[in-house]
C-alpha cells in the first residue's frame, strides 16, 4: 500500500509526510475512525514510507529492498498484532503469529476489510475476538530484537480496543517509552472502547470516510467502473470502501435490490406466502453474499425512511424512484416498530453470515416483518 493508493485522506497524508520531513515521528500514534475508511491503509503506507530506503517527497519509492519486502508484508522490521480467538489448546500461546498467513492474505487483498471479514477468515462464528496477555509478551519479545534495517521497528496493532486490562498493562511502559526507532501504530474503530490508559499515551489521528466524490472517482479511475454505477455505489455506501467493494462484487445493482425490496415489503405486509416462498428461494440461490448485500440494502432503506419521517427529506440518500416509493412506505416505519425491524434484519444478516440456510432465514424474517409493519398502523 502506497499513499497514492489511498482514497482521499489528503490532509492526513500531508500531516504524516510532514512528520517525517521534520524528523518528528511520534513513537505511538492512533488512527481512529469508522470502519471502511482507510485507517489501516494509512498505517501501512506510512510504515512503507518510514522503512523506504529511497523516499520520495510524497511517497515511498516502491523498488528498494525494503519496499520489496513490504510488498509481501514480510519486512523483518514490520510487525503486526491483531485480535484472534483463543485456541483452547493446552500449552499453545494465543498470539497473532499463528494467523499471519491468513492475515497477510486478507491484507494484501484489501486493507479496507471489516471485523466481520476477519472473523470469517478465523471461522470465529460466535466466539469472541481478543488480544490476550500472550500477545503482549510476544510483542515485548520482538522489541528486544535489533532492527534489521537499522532505522525503524514498527508495530501495527489492529483493533487495540480488543485488549483486556492485563494485556494493556504489560504494554504500557513500552508504549510510553519505547526503544530508539520503535514506532507503535494503532488502528481503532471505536475509541470509546479503548482503555483510557492506552488512549492517553497515543497521538490521535482521526480518519473520516472518503466523500462520495472521492470514492466514485477512485472506482472509475482504479477499477474501471462506469460513472453511473460508481456514483450509485458511492452514494449507497456513504464512503465505506469495503462495502463498495462488496457491492460491486455482488454484481447486483441498487435498482435490482430496490425492485426486490418493493416486492418483498408488499408481500410481507399482505402476508402473501405465494410470493414470499419463491422469493426466498430465488434469493437463496443467488448466494450468501448476495443475500447479505440485499439485507444491508433493506437496512439502508429503513434508515432513510426514518430520516424522511423524523428529519428532513433533503437529507435522505435515495434515488428519485426510491424516494417515490419511500413517500408511501415510510409511514409504516416509525417509533412503534423501527427498533425491532432493525434488529430483525440485523439478526437475519448475522444468521446468513454464519451460513444458516438462507431460504428459511428469509421466510422466518418475512413473517416477523409482517407483524411489525402491521403494528405501525
Amino acid at each position: 500500500m502506497f499513499f497514492r493508493d489511498i482514497i482521499g485522506q489528503d490532509q492526513v497524508k500531508s500531516f504524516l509526510l510532514k512528520q517525517v520531513a521534520d524528523d518528528e515521528v511520534p513513537h505511538a500514534q492512533l488512527f481512529a475512525g469508522p470502519e471502511g475508511g482507510g485507517k489501516l491503509a494509512l498505517a501501512l503506507a506510512f510504515s512503507r514510507y518510514l522503512l523506504c530506503e529511497n523516499k520520495g517527497e510524497n511517497d515511498a519509492c516502491g523498488t528498494c529492498p525494503s519496499c520489496v519486502k513490504v510488498n509481501s508484508l514480510q519486512h523483518p522490521d514490520l510487525h503486526f498484532s491483531f485480535p484472534i480467538i483463543s485456541s483452547g489448546k493446552s500449552g499453545q500461546k494465543n498470539v497473532s503469529d499463528l494467523h499471519l498467513p491468513a492475515w497477510r492474505t486478507r491484507l494484501l487483498s484489501s486493507p479496507y476489510f471489516s471485523t466481520e471479514d476477519w472473523k470469517d477468515d478465523l471461522v470465529a462464528e460466535n466466539k469472541q475476538l481478543n488480544i490476550a496477555v500472550d500477545e503482549a509478551e510476544n510483542i515485548l519479545r520482538k522489541l528486544t530484537l535489533a532492527a534489521y534495517g537499522g532505522s525503524y521497528r514498527i508495530i501495527i496493532i489492529w483493533l487495540p480496543e480488543y485488549m483486556n486490562v492485563q494485556t494493556a498493562n504489560k504494554l504500557l511502559k513500552q508504549i510510553e517509552e519505547p526503544g530508539p526507532g520503535t514506532v507503535f501504530m494503532m488502528v481503532c474503530h471505536d475509541t470509546e472502547q479503548l482503555l483510557a490508559t492506552i488512549l492517553s499515551r497515543l497521538q490521535l489521528r482521526k480518519v473520516s470516510l472518503p466523500s462520495e466524490e472521492e470514492l466514485s472517482a477512485f472506482l472509475i479511475e482504479k477499477h474501471g467502473v462506469n460513472e453511473e454505477r460508481a456514483k450509485e455505489v458511492a452514494h449507497f455506501v456513504d464512503g465505506n470502501v469495503n462495502e463498495a467493494y462488496r457491492l460491486l462484487s455482488s454484481n447486483t445493482s441498487n435498482n435490482e435490490h430496490f425492485e426486490q425490496l418493493m416486492q418483498w415489503m408488499r408481500a410481507c405486509y399482505s402476508n402473501d406466502a405465494r410470493t414470499l416462498v419463491p422469493m426466498a428461494e430465488k434469493l437463496h440461490k443467488s448466494g450468501r453474499e448476495s443475500v447479505k448485500t440485499f439485507l444491508e440494502y433493506v437496512l439502508h432503506f429503513f434508515r432513510q425512511c426514518i430520516v424522511a419521517n423524523y428529519g428532513r427529506e433533503e437529507m435522505t440518500r435515495l434515488t428519485e424512484e426510491e424516494a417515490k416509493f419511500a413517500s408511501k412506505f415510510a409511514p409504516f416505519i416509525n417509533h412503534l416498530n423501527v427498533i425491532e425491524l432493525t434488529e430483525v434484519i440485523e439478526a437475519a444478516h448475522h444468521d446468513v453470515s454464519r451460513n444458516c440456510y438462507a431460504r428459511l432465514v428469509l421466510l422466518h424474517t418475512s413473517f416477523q416483518v409482517h407483524k411489525l409493519l402491521r403494528r405501525a398502523q
